[in-house]
């Protein structure tokens, strides 16, 4: 019976399709067993993630970066003035309307 398994095994370890097979399998296992394969798909997709939110963040940087470029431009503080804050400048007249009492 003894002799019996290790002549099978000594026929089965001189295969070696089969011995690749098996250390592949038991690699394999090994490593969902402990965890490590879990672990390196969860830090594939936790680096996906963060790769997508980091390019956002460069893109909104960019935008920022543009922002600011105008914020600098004289004319754009001018603009942005009259539009949002009714500004005008000392030498502008301003007509203001009022509705008439036909109107309603």
């Amino acid at each position: 019976m003894i002799r019996g398994f290790f002549v099978w095994l000594n026929e089965w370890l001189h295969s070696p399709k089969k011995v690749l097979i098996f250390c592949l399998a038991f690699i394999f296992i090994t490593l969902v067993l402990d965890g490590s394969l879990y672990r390196w798909w969860s830090l594939q997709q936790d680096y996906k993630t963060l790769q997508e939110r980091i390019d956002k963040n460069h893109a909104d940087l960019d935008l920022l970066k543009v922002k600011i470029k105008k914020a600098k431009d004289p004319l754009y503080i001018k603009h942005q003035a009259k539009d949002r804050f009714d500004f005008v400048e000392a030498d502008e007249v301003v007509f203001y309307f009022s509705k008439s009492e036909s109107e309603n």
